[in-house]
């Protein structure tokens, strides 16, 4: 962390440890921003949960197919952000896809009509005032965003309340702020020994992503919890990414693109100004164009320079 009083607190929140550290002027500025950066989180979390019966996604999912449904800001920029997402990769990113995950048993069945078996992101309709209204009976998850939208959130109300630097970390969703302040170690779980950690690099700026079939590979035939739009459940693969990007709803959407088109992904990243890594099974690392030199890397013009 940066000089100056630093508070660091962690709380379960969004199905996961959420770590947040803030560096002010002074040790009680420092306290409040992170409490209120928790609140803000746990905003979130209630908004988009797709398991509470009283959240904007209950009501989407009751209503939103027979007459526009008002949400709350919040919940109409992450389903924003999903359908810019999904526009971006022709639909490899869909937040429809919920069915799947019903279907599995890794999410239950909503209350409301069942979902329309050809809907797709396509059917979602942003209107004025946040309103939002479905073509079509359909089950959103935001669970491949919103994570990451709640961490830029939590940024933005410690900046918002005074930190100068500091850090959100939601079960591997990070983002990083500050210009002074030291670099901050990555690393990701081996995609074949997940209680192994892999070192990638260290970040002073932005945001990082990571997903993959960890503990839900093993054995390797059951179900990869990334669901291919129009096809389900894939098979576990014992592979994991990691995105980088300006901000963390970006990174934890595209870790979906880039786990399902691998390097194929590059022009999708490229349009949201991020990159991507992969991991096999055997920790081997491909690293896309930049992705090592974001993470603190020299680039090989620099190591030439100081050969």
């Amino acid at each position: 962390m940066s000089d100056g009083p630093t508070a660091r607190r962690a709380q379960a929140w969004l199905g996961t440890y959420v770590v947040m550290e803030a560096t002010a002027a002074e040790q009680r500025v420092a306290d409040a921003a992170v409490a209120a950066a928790f609140d803000a989180v746990a905003d979130i979390h209630r908004l988009m949960s797709f398991h509470a019966q009283d959240s904007d996604l209950a009501n989407l999912h009751a209503d939103a197919w027979r007459q526009p449904v008002t949400v709350s800001p919040h919940t109409w920029q992450v389903i924003l952000h999903a359908q810019t997402v999904a526009a971006a990769s022709d639909g490899v990113f869909d937040p429809t896809v919920a069915p799947a995950l019903v279907a599995s048993g890794a999410l239950p069945a909503p209350t409301g009509p069942r979902p329309d078996p050809t809907a797709t992101w396509a059917d979602v309709e942003l209107l004025d005032d946040q309103q939002i209204a479905f073509r079509r009976p359909l089950w959103l998850d935001l669970g491949g965003i919103a994570k990451g939208y709640a961490v830029d959130r939590a940024v933005h109300i410690l900046c918002e309340y005074g930190a100068d630097s500091g850090l959100v970390n939601a079960g591997g969703d990070l983002r990083v702020f500050g210009r002074h302040r030291t670099r901050v170690p990555v690393a990701v779980r081996h995609p074949a020994q997940p209680s192994q950690t892999l070192p990638l690099g260290s970040l002073a700026q932005g945001a990082v992503a990571g997903s993959g079939d960890y503990f839900a590979a093993m054995p390797a035939e059951q179900a990869s919890p990334i669901v291919a739009p129009g096809r389900g459940l894939r098979p576990a693969g014992r592979t994991a990414v990691v995105v980088v990007a300006d901000e963390c709803w970006c990174a934890d959407a595209l870790t979906k693109v880039v786990s399902l088109m691998e390097s194929a992904s590059s022009p999708v990243l490229r349009m949201f100004n991020a990159t991507a890594a992969l991991l096999d099974a055997h920790g081997t690392l491909r690293a896309m164009p930049g992705f090592m030199e974001r993470l603190g890397h020299a680039t090989p013009e620099e190591q030439s320079s100081h050969a």
